[in-house]
């Protein structure tokens, strides 16, 4: 029984360990550029929106002068 148990605990981190890296090649694709953006009336930084393949998609996405947009240092 102990042996069964060991042996599922290990098959399931390796799947999870697979799901999780196939996971982030998926994310990688499409999120080359970050915006950072300000928070409007309220202040403050909105969380970054990393999800733009070219810079010009990002730029085209500002909403203010305080935004800035700059490449996803986790992209690499």
């Amino acid at each position: 029984m102990k042996t069964w148990l060991t042996a599922c605990a290990v098959l399931l981190a390796f799947i999870a360990t697979q799901t999780s890296a196939m996971a982030a090649q998926n994310l990688r694709k499409n999120e080359r550029y970050c915006l950072e953006s300000s928070g409007g009336r309220g202040g403050g930084t909105q969380p970054l929106l990393c999800r733009f393949e070219t810079m010009a998609q990002c730029i085209q996405s500002k909403t203010g002068n305080t935004d800035r947009c700059f490449e996803n240092p986790a992209w690499r």
